[in-house]
C-alpha cells in the first residue's frame, strides 16, 4: 500500500507535497504557510533540513533520501536483504563506510576563481569520518567519494543487479566490518542506517534530529539508550569513546548483530512503519 492508498483508506489528512519534495527554503520565504500546514495531521520536512518548522503544530517527520518519493523510508523495505554472516569479534573494533562526502567547486565571492564547498548536510558525516580516521583504537575501512555526482553507495557497477543499493563494494564493506558509520548526508535520515540494521551489522548512528512514525510511536532513540543494540552518538566529539564503550560491553557480537536485524524488522520494516502510522493516526 502506498501513501495515496493509505490516506484514502484510513482518512489521514496528507500534506499535498508529501509525495514529492517540500523545500524549506520556499517555506521560509512564505512563512504564512504555517497556518495552512496546521490544518493537517503531519508534514514531511525536505531532506536537507533537520530542524522542526517553526510555528508548525503538526507532527513533523523527516525524509530519508534525496528522492522524489520523500516517504521512501516508509515505502522501501530492506527485509528482503539477506542478513550477513556474523562478524568475528576482535579486540579492536572494525568500522566500515562506503559513500559520498561531496565537495563542490563554487565561484569565489570576489569573482576570482573557485572555492571548495561541502554539500549542505554532510558536515556530521565528514566530521565523524575524520575523527575516526585519526583514531589509534578503532580500525577504519572507509571508501569515500568526494565527487558531487553519483550514487550514494559511492562506487557502483551498473551491470550488477539492483546496483544502486547493493554495489559490490558497498556490500563487501559491510561483510568485512563489524560496524558501519551511519551519518546523514543529503537527507536527515540515512538509509544506510536501515540497510545496516537489516544486514545484521551494527550502526554507529549519529543523531541528526529526524523522526519517523516508528520513533514517534515507540519512542525516540535518545530515550531508548538502554534498549538499542547499536552505537548511539549524540555528540560527534565522543564518537570514538562511544564505539569503544559499546564494543567493550559485548559478550557475543553475533547475538548483537542478530538483535540489529530484529530491531529493523520490529521498528523500521514496511509492516512496522505502517503499524506505527495506524497507531498514531487512526
Amino acid at each position: 500500500m502506498d501513501l495515496f492508498q493509505f490516506a484514502c483508506v484510513y482518512g489521514v489528512n496528507v500534506y499535498p507535497e508529501v509525495l514529492g519534495y517540500y523545500y524549506i527554503e520556499d517555506f521560509m520565504k512564505n512563512s504564512c504557510l504555517v497556518d495552512h500546514i496546521n490544518n493537517y495531521d503531519f508534514v514531511f520536512i525536505e531532506s536537507d533540513f533537520s530542524d522542526p518548522v517553526p510555528g508548525c503544530d503538526s507532527i513533523q517527520f523527516m525524509t530519508s533520501a534525496e528522492h522524489p518519493e520523500t516517504y521512501m523510508w516508509l515505502r522501501q523495505d530492506f527485509k528482503k536483504i539477506v542478513q550477513l554472516p556474523h562478524s568475528e569479534y576482535t579486540e579492536v573494533p572494525t568500522v566500515g563506510f562506503v559513500g559520498r562526502v561531496p565537495i563542490f567547486d563554487l565561484p569565489a565571492k570576489d569573482g576570482d576563481g573557485t572555492v571548495k564547498a561541502l554539500h549542505r548536510g554532510f558536515e556530521p558525516r565528514l566530521e565523524a569520518l575524520e575523527r575516526l580516521n585519526r583514531s589509534d583504537v578503532v580500525c577504519c575501512d572507509f571508501h569515500v567519494r568526494m565527487a558531487p555526482e553519483g550514487d550514494s553507495a559511492g562506487f557502483f557497477n551498473e551491470s550488477h543487479p539492483d546496483y544502486r543499493r547493493h554495489a559490490p563494494l558497498f556490500r563487501s564493506n559491510m561483510l568485512a566490518n563489524q560496524y558501519q558509520v551511519c551519518a546523514r548526508g543529503n537527507a536527515n535520515w540515512s538509509l544506510r542506517f536501515f540497510e545496516t540494521l537489516a544486514s545484521g551489522r551494527i550502526p554507529v548512528y549519529i543523531e541528526s534530529g529526524g523522526m519517523t512514525p516508528a520513533d514517534w510511536y515507540y519512542g525516540r532513540l535518545q530515550d531508548r539508550i538502554d534498549e538499542i543494540p547499536f552505537v548511539y552518538v549524540k555528540n560527534i566529539c565522543n564518537i570514538e569513546r562511544d564505539i569503544m564503550k559499546f564494543h567493550g560491553s559485548i559478550d557475543d557480537i553475533g547475538e548483537i548483530q542478530d538483535m540489529c536485524r530484529e530491531w529493523y524488522v520490529d521498528y523500521y520494516s514496511h509492516e512496522a512503519q505502517i503499524s506505527a502510522f495506524l497507531e498514531v493516526f487512526v
